[in-house]
């Protein structure tokens, strides 16, 4: 799930369970559980692993894929409250897997890939004002490509997340236009 962020990185006077306990996190954090079985270890486990991605996310890793300067703030948005344009021009290439022969979890790809995927697999695709910009901007593309991963959950996830976008039962989106 990516490289800590450093201690001194976090917000001035808030402690890593204040940070947990965030309005904007606890909102995500419900959605994606609300979908999940009702395992008590399943349940911790993606809690434990969102929860971890909130407080230190992976700022250097999001850093070299977008090729941007992002504040720790602004990789929290990214990854959990998106905007528009974060699903356009973002999002797909924080899904996409590293280069063949390069796919090893400790790329820089593989770990933005895996918290990137799981937030988009659990909670973004059921807002149809992210995925269309999601889909516009070629994020079905990388989507697609994703099928033929070597990681079984990656590729699992993306058929369930393809499924979703294209079933056109929560959707407005006029494929044949």
């Amino acid at each position: 799930w990516g490289a800590p962020v450093p201690i001194e990185s976090m917000p001035e006077g808030k402690s890593e369970e204040a940070l947990s306990m965030d309005p904007t996190f606890r909102k995500v954090l419900d959605s994606c559980l609300a979908g999940m079985p009702p395992e008590i270890a399943v349940r911790e486990q993606l809690s434990q692993g969102l929860t971890k991605h909130w407080e230190y996310p992976p700022i250097s890793e999001m850093r070299m894929m977008l090729q941007e300067e992002l504040s720790l703030d602004d990789c929290r948005r990214c990854l959990f409250t998106p905007t528009a344009e974060d699903m356009a021009v973002r999002y797909p290439r924080l899904v996409m897997s590293p280069p063949p022969g390069l796919a090893t979890d400790s790329h820089p790809q593989r770990k933005i890939q895996a918290p990137t995927l799981t937030l988009l697999f659990l909670a973004h695709v059921h807002h149809w004002e992210l995925m269309r910009p999601f889909i516009l901007g070629r994020g079905l593309h990388v989507i697609v490509v994703l099928f033929g991963d070597e990681n079984l959950y990656v590729r699992g996830q993306a058929v369930e997340i393809f499924h979703r976008i294209s079933n056109g039962y929560d959707t407005d989106f006029d494929w044949w236009k």
